[in-house]
């Protein structure tokens, strides 16, 4: 979530070819990923948390849920739209997959009793920093090129592939030495 962010601007002035007639469209379409990138978190607890309520043989739930996040995507929509143009829209998209998201937690918490959420807050406590960590890296490196120019040159690919990669290195490297859990469940110990 954090690399889309910092990186928005050069993933879409690479993805644009032609001349600088096309920065508007580069404008418009880093505004729409940055929008887009908030709901990451909501999106990808959506895709986690609705299995546990197929589990329980509960299949309504995260329909009614959705229904209701469609609702407030809709009306947020609405809202969003003319303030922040076509930017409103991806925004309110993502605000109503972090409120299906919460919606989600509460009623499985309601369902379940207490989950073990304390946990997951702990390490995500612990880690909060990396993907800042892996931001600045990945923005240093790419500042080095020329992004004025629309359209995929080498140097920019590669300089947008190097600082994807650098911060993939970072990113892997800090999780190593803070012994994070989750890295040595990836490496198989």
């Amino acid at each position: 979530m954090i690399g889309l962010i910092i990186l928005r601007q050069r993933f879409s002035t690479s993805s644009f070819s032609g001349a600088l007639s096309r920065r508007h469209s580069t404008e418009m379409t880093a505004q729409a990923l940055l929008f887009y990138s908030l709901g990451l978190a909501g999106f990808a607890g959506v895709r986690i948390i609705v299995p546990a309520f197929y589990s329980l043989q509960d299949t309504k739930t995260p329909v009614k849920v959705a229904f209701a996040a469609l609702v407030a995507n809709a009306v947020m929509g609405a809202l969003l739209m003319h303030p922040l143009k076509h930017g409103g829209l991806a925004l309110a998209t993502s605000l109503a997959a972090g409120l299906n998201f919460a919606i989600l937690v509460f009623l499985l918490r309601k369902k379940m009793g207490k989950i073990a959420l304390e946990r997951s807050c702990h390490l995500f406590s612990k880690a909060w920093g990396l993907p800042w960590v892996m931001g600045a890296v990945a923005f240093i490196i790419s500042q080095q090129g020329e992004w004025v120019q629309a359209g995929a040159t080498p140097e920019k690919i590669g300089l947008l592939g190097g600082s994807i990669a650098a911060a993939i290195l970072v990113y892997g490297a800090t999780s190593f030495f803070l012994g994070s859990e989750e890295l040595q469940l990836v490496l198989g110990g």
